[in-house]
């Protein structure tokens, strides 16, 4: 799929790991040809995995795919203002399961 090849293309030029074992994947560019709506995923691993982050190994995965450039954009920040409040520890806590309500922090 087009989302498929441009995640793999960012990733190609970059990782998007960042530190305390995260990573926001995302194109480079929205893909509007490929989406309907923007769309935001959250994925945890049981054990962190190597991502080719200079960081360390990922285990807190978010992918964010846009269909527009402002949308693509404050997505970004706004992912990145939330992860650096508790909102990290929260996500890191295996116990911790209401991913729910770090969605809504995403959303306001």
């Amino acid at each position: 799929s087009h989302l498929l090849a441009s995640l793999i293309e960012r990733e190609a030029i970059l990782s998007t790991g960042l530190p305390g074992g995260v990573a926001i994947c995302h194109p480079r560019r929205p893909v509007s040809s490929s989406l309907t709506n923007t769309t935001l995923a959250f994925l945890r691993t049981s054990e962190p995995v190597s991502f080719g982050s200079d960081y360390g190994p990922t285990q807190l995965f978010f992918l964010l795919a846009a269909t527009d450039e402002r949308i693509h954009l404050h997505g970004l920040a706004r992912l990145t203002r939330v992860l650096r409040s508790d909102t990290l520890k929260k996500l890191s806590d295996p116990d911790f399961d209401n991913v729910v309500e770090i969605i809504d922090l995403l959303a306001g």
